[in-house]
């Protein structure tokens, strides 16, 4: 599903950016790579929405249903 690929995608580059905060790094970059968190997480922030809540829990009950021992 594309929008759980997003999702990934996106949670990815936070983990990454957050990893660079955490390296030595120059203050220009420690800048740049706090304005790309900040537009990284408005991103997420913009497409957490309601639609994606749904689709993550259809996924769960698709699992549930699917996990569950037949009759």
């Amino acid at each position: 599903d594309r929008l759980l690929e997003e999702l990934g995608e996106e949670c990815q580059t936070v983990l990454k950016l957050l990893e660079q905060l955490r390296s030595p790094i120059s203050e220009r970059d420690r800048t740049d790579i706090l304005a790309e968190l900040v537009a990284a997480t408005i991103h997420l922030n913009t497409h957490c929405d309601e639609a994606l809540q749904e689709r993550i829990s259809e996924v769960c009950d698709n699992y549930a249903v699917a996990e569950r021992p037949m009759k």
